[in-house]
């Protein structure tokens, strides 16, 4: 599989899992441990899934634009994807405190409600409300022997 996967450098790889609650202005504590890789400011949008909200660095939001760029304008149904996806999209910055404010709009799309689960996925940081986090959990661990094949199988891991 030489060759195959392009080597990329990153400034910042994110992991881990932080339980936390938004308060009554819908801010959330981002872990300290994501706020110096998200840098000062940095987007939250939808997840591509719709089960969670992306926290993304300004580096990683301009790959998914540099991605979405290069759908043809003739692709109807990817143009509307493209088009909602980035409308509820916003920049955001962190308070002295560390918190960042999520917009109702983006709360509602991903359910988001007062208990969270701040998760670290590699290049992003996901925002996910806790039940919801923990049935995706329990679902995974219980075909965790199926899904290990299927990525040694496709992704050669």
């Amino acid at each position: 599989m030489e060759g195959k996967y392009k080597i990329v450098e990153r400034k910042h790889s994110f992991v881990g899992e932080f339980e936390h609650a938004l308060d009554s202005k819908g801010r959330l504590i981002i872990p300290a441990k994501f706020r110096a890789a998200l840098g000062e400011r940095f987007f939250v949008m939808r997840g591509m899934n719709a089960s969670c909200l992306y926290v993304l660095p300004q580096d990683e939001w301009e790959l998914k634009v540099q991605i979405f760029e290069s759908i043809s304008e003739f692709d109807d149904e990817a143009q509307d994807y493209a088009r909602f996806l980035f409308a509820d999209a916003e920049e955001r910055e962190m308070d002295s405190q560390g918190r960042i404010v999520i917009p109702p709009k983006l709360r509602e799309a991903a359910g988001v409600d007062d208990d969270v689960v701040v998760v670290g996925n590699r290049r992003r940081v996901e925002i996910w409300q806790k039940k919801r986090y923990l049935e995706s959990k329990e679902r995974f661990y219980a075909r965790e022997k199926e899904v290990k094949m299927y990525m040694m199988d496709k992704y050669k891991i």
